[in-house]
């Protein structure tokens, strides 16, 4: 009961990268070397199909594309891992 009370009080939070697979790979390695235990992490090529709604991230131009989101509310898509790891660092 206490884990579903945190979650309503504060939903958990996703990372949803998008990109170009060689790009994609760069991003988790550089992600991963972060201290971020209440953030999942999901790496879509951007070719992935049949996709549900929530992670089915239009393509853009930018190698990756990375949305956080808290719950079903997302931020402005990201292609500055820089800025996005400041952001997380921010928002944690």
């Amino acid at each position: 009961m206490a884990i579903a009370l945190d979650e309503v009080l504060r939903p958990p939070r996703t990372l949803i990268l998008r990109g170009r697979n060689e790009a994609l790979q760069a991003w988790q390695a550089e992600l991963a070397r972060e201290f971020l235990p209440d953030v999942t992490v999901l790496a879509l090529p951007e070719d992935a199909q049949g996709l549900p709604a929530p992670l089915d991230k239009p393509a853009r131009p930018e190698p990756v594309n990375a949305w956080l989101c808290q719950g079903v509310t997302c931020l402005a898509p990201m292609p500055d891992l820089v800025n996005l790891k400041k952001t997380l660092k921010e928002k944690a």
